[in-house]
């Protein structure tokens, strides 16, 4: 064939050509350069995530091999692209949170509106990229989308009336944002089959009109704020086989469209005050009257423009000394008020209220040496390992010793040489020698040692000066206890009253040294009652806590201010996720359950809610806990608990207790419960 080919070439050469050509393979879709420059401008607007940092001029973006996580994915045709998936890593978390956001400079509407020049999108996925803002009606310009997801996003406002026109559209994804207000009528788009609005804060008005569209069959509503009466109207198209409505403040009952329940549909509306079938999975009618407000946009940076930038500083620093005239007379008023506050309570009695939560704070950074000094007594010196001695210890890092993996890296379980298990966290930086790892990321280390921590017994810090792109690695070394000894595990070993009294002080006074014994405090710290371990005398000790590494380099003038007040927040966010963890791990306590969602965390505090009412019997408040501790409880201590209890587990942080007032009033509890103990044994 070959041989063939070359005399063919020196013969017929015109005829050669026709035939090279028709033997090459065609070359798949190349996309026009116009489209080229669009992407690598969103590539800049999205601040280069992960998923998007390879990309240049030279990247053949129709023949890219999908991402084998599913994170990004482009298919072209005709030299176009008609469908674009991006997905982040900025989840979405519980609250707004800018650490997770694009930062200040991103601007939605000039995001958009580079976007929509790929006028041949059919399918557009952009999820968990960190996207704020109000969300352009300019997205109507895209004329043949047919898949619009935006889900897992920081979107906020209403969604913008001109959706509507988008007549192609077949699914419509604005999941997990901050989207608010009324949703707007969708009638014209007789061609949606999915429709998932779901953790919003959409309302108050229920859209019935959503559920009459012809060809839709999946509609999520959950966990938004429509309250009132569903419209005993409404009509559900047959092709309708998904409705959830849970987590909402909807009364009344049932039109006859969602009731009559047909074997193909699956409806889910717990978490309501719905009179349905199931009461047990709905509130009380006085949960729905209480709905929160409807704002319009959290708080967050203000953007505003270049040309209002030299008026906003003005307002700023005139502001800001009224602020701080206004913040001085304030806290001179309260410390005059808690004064006489404080005079008044020491004449009347030195009894406990529950609902107030006020009492002193011992733990001020004044007390902080003194207080690692107590909180160390009874652990082992604190000692800086060589590498060997952590190789040693766990066998060069054998596989057998692999405990898990957790956000700060693998846990290994060792043995020192004098015979004493302990468990090693290897922690990898990404700074690229230890000089510019922050003294004080290390300075922190020693003073995690407390009688409720699973506490650090040293560490050891390892660079590789031949190499120095490898990461620099930080060794760990915490005290061993037993994962087979958590208090997830013991719930079921009947443990009395006192005994789980004894054990969440415990696991208070360990996250209370977390807070306020540490410089700068440590927050965040993924409490559960599986991190919660007990040592042979059932000792508690909180595990998994936060590790703070490694510290970002900070910046100077306005932009050290602006970062400061920005941790300030994200601290007190922090430290009240704490409050509410320490409160699911209470709960559970209580009632002897083990949690596994936030809806069960709302039924089982509902039903001590109900408990605790004037009109309900004591039949009621025993049948909510768990029934193991009856007869081992007063019934003034287990009251004074489930209240504590309920207030951590306050939906809005800022009502949520400290944990210097909820140890106080657990040691009130435990005060109340030994008094009679001691009356009873007398």
């Amino acid at each position: 064939m070959k041989n063939f080919l070359v005399s063919l070439y020196f013969l017929f050469p015109t005829i050669f050509t026709i035939i090279l050509v028709l033997l090459t393979p065609i070359p798949s879709a190349q996309l026009a350069p116009s489209e080229i420059r669009i992407l690598l401008q969103l590539q800049t607007l999205l601040e280069y995530p992960q998923v998007l940092q390879k990309w240049n001029n030279l990247t053949n973006f129709c023949n890219m091999p999908p991402s084998s996580s599913s994170s990004f994915n482009i298919i072209c045709s005709k030299n176009h692209i008609t469908e674009l998936t991006i997905i982040g890593n900025k989840r979405r978390p519980v609250s707004w949170n800018t650490s997770n956001t694009l930062s200040q400079r991103f601007s939605v509407d000039s995001f958009f509106t580079i976007l929509t020049k790929l006028s041949n999108v059919k399918v557009l996925s952009l999820v968990s990229l960190g996207l704020w803002g109000t969300l352009p009606s300019k997205i109507t310009r895209f004329k043949s989308l047919e898949v619009f997801n935006v889900s897992s996003n920081f979107l906020y406002g209403k969604i913008p009336l001109s959706i509507s026109s988008m007549t192609s559209l077949k699914s419509l994804v604005l999941a997990d944002n901050f989207f608010n207000g009324s949703v707007p009528n969708l009638n014209r788009l007789v061609s949606l089959e999915e429709i998932n609005l779901v953790n919003n804060r959409l309302g108050p008005e229920f859209p019935s009109f959503l559920f009459s569209l012809p060809l839709l069959n999946h509609l999520n509503l959950a966990s938004n704020q429509f309250n009132g009466s569903i419209s005993l109207n409404i009509s559900c198209d047959s092709a309708l086989i998904f409705v959830d409505i849970s987590n909402n403040f909807l009364e009344g009952i049932f039109s006859s469209c969602i009731d009559s329940n047909p074997l193909n549909r699956t409806i889910v509306y717990s978490g309501n005050c719905l009179l349905s079938r199931n009461l047990s999975d709905q509130h009380p009618s006085s949960y729905c009257n209480k709905s929160p407000a409807f704002s319009t946009k959290p708080k967050r940076f203000e953007r505003r423009n270049e040309s209002k930038m030299h008026l906003g500083s003005v307002l700023g620093i005139v502001g800001g000394f009224v602020g701080i005239v206004g913040l001085m007379i304030l806290i001179f008023l309260f410390i005059l008020k808690k004064s006489k506050t404080e005079k008044a309570v020491k004449s009347v009695d030195n009894r406990v209220s529950v609902t107030s939560f006020s009492r002193p704070n011992i733990y001020t950074r004044s007390n902080v040496p003194k207080l690692m000094r107590l909180a160390s007594i009874g652990l082992r010196p604190y000692n800086i390992f060589t590498i060997e001695e952590i190789e040693d210890a766990t066998n060069n890092f054998d596989p057998s010793n692999l405990i898990g993996e957790g956000s700060q890296g693998q846990l290994y379980k060792g043995r020192l040489k004098d015979g004493s298990m302990v468990m090693v966290n290897i922690v990898k930086l990404k700074q690229k020698s230890l000089s510019k790892i922050s003294d004080e990321n290390l300075k922190v280390l020693p003073n995690l040692r407390h009688r409720h921590l699973v506490s650090v017994l040293g560490h050891c810090a390892i660079t590789y000066q031949d190499h120095p792109n490898i990461t620099s690695t930080i060794f760990i070394v915490f005290e061993h206890i037993s994962t087979m000894s958590s208090l997830r595990i013991h719930l079921t070993d009947m443990l009395k009253w006192k005994q789980r009294m004894t054990i969440m002080i415990g696991i208070g006074r360990g996250i209370q040294y977390l807070h306020r014994g540490v410089n700068h405090g440590i927050f965040g710290n993924n409490l559960k009652i599986e991190n919660i371990l007990l040592d042979n005398n059932l000792n508690p000790k909180v595990s998994g806590y936060s590790i703070p590494f490694p510290s970002k380099v900070r910046r100077t003038n306005y932009y050290t201010v602006l970062r400061k007040n920005l941790k300030n927040k994200i601290i007190n966010n922090a430290e009240k996720e704490d409050i509410y963890q320490f409160g699911v791990i209470l709960l559970e306590v209580i009632t002897g359950k083990l949690i596994t969602s936030s809806i069960e965390v709302e039924i089982l505090k509902y039903e001590l809610e109900r408990g605790l009412s004037e009109v309900a019997s004591p039949i009621t408040l025993s049948s909510a806990i768990d029934p193991s501790l009856h007869g081992t409880y007063t019934h003034e201590s287990l009251k004074t608990t489930i209240q504590i209890a309920i207030n951590c587990l306050n939906k809005v942080p800022g009502n949520r207790p400290s944990m210097e007032d909820i140890l106080w009033n657990l040691q009130y509890s435990m005060q109340v419960q030994e008094a009679r103990s001691s009356k009873t044994s007398s």
